[in-house]
C-alpha cells in the first residue's frame, strides 16, 4: 500500500512499500492560516530487529493550494528522501542517551537540518517545532 500526496494536481511523493510497518501523514500548520508543512513518514523494520524512520514528503503548502492524498495499492513507490536509524525498543524514538543520529521526534528532521535541537528524556524537539507549539499555545485557549 502507498500514500500519494498531490499538490495542485501534481504528485509530490508516493510513500510506502511492502517492507513499511507504518505510514504517517502529518500537517504542521501556521495558526494564522497562511501556510502549513505536510510530512509523510514511515517506519521500516528489518529482519534483524533494526528500524528506520523514513521520510518521503516534506512540503510547504500555502493558503489556496489544493492538497490531496490518494491511497494506491500497486506500482512502485518513491525512494525515501531521508532514512534515520532508530534505536531503542520497537515503538520508541531514539533518545538523548542513545548513540544513533539525533533527529526531531516530531518532524524527523536531523540536527543538521534545523537551527537548534533540544534533548528530553528519550526524545528530541527542534526549534522549528517549538515555534509551531508556541504559536499554537498563544492563539488557542
Amino acid at each position: 500500500m502507498f500514500l500519494e500526496v498531490l499538490l495542485n494536481g501534481k504528485s509530490v511523493g508516493k510513500a510506502g512499500g511492502p517492507d513499511i510497518a507504518t505510514l504517517q501523514l502529518r500537517v504542521l500548520h501556521d495558526t494564522r492560516g497562511k501556510s502549513a508543512l505536510v510530512y509523510v513518514t514511515g517506519e521500516r523494520h528489518g529482519k534483524g530487529g533494526e528500524r528506520e524512520q523514513l521520510e518521503w514528503v516534506n512540503q510547504f503548502v500555502h493558503s489556496g493550494d489544493d492538497v490531496a492524498v490518494r491511497l494506491v495499492t500497486s506500482g512502485p513507490g518513491d525512494l525515501p528522501k531521508k532514512a534515520i536509524p532508530l534505536a531503542g525498543p520497537q515503538g520508541t524514538a531514539a533518545g538523548a542517551d542513545d548513540s544513533g543520529p539525533i533527529h526531531c521526534s516530531f518532524c524527523g528532521r536531523g540536527k543538521d537540518d534545523v537551527p537548534r535541537i533540544i534533548a528530553g528524556p528519550g526524545v528530541f524537539i527542534c526549534s522549528e517545532c517549538v515555534a509551531v507549539c508556541e504559536q499554537t499555545l498563544r492563539t488557542q485557549p
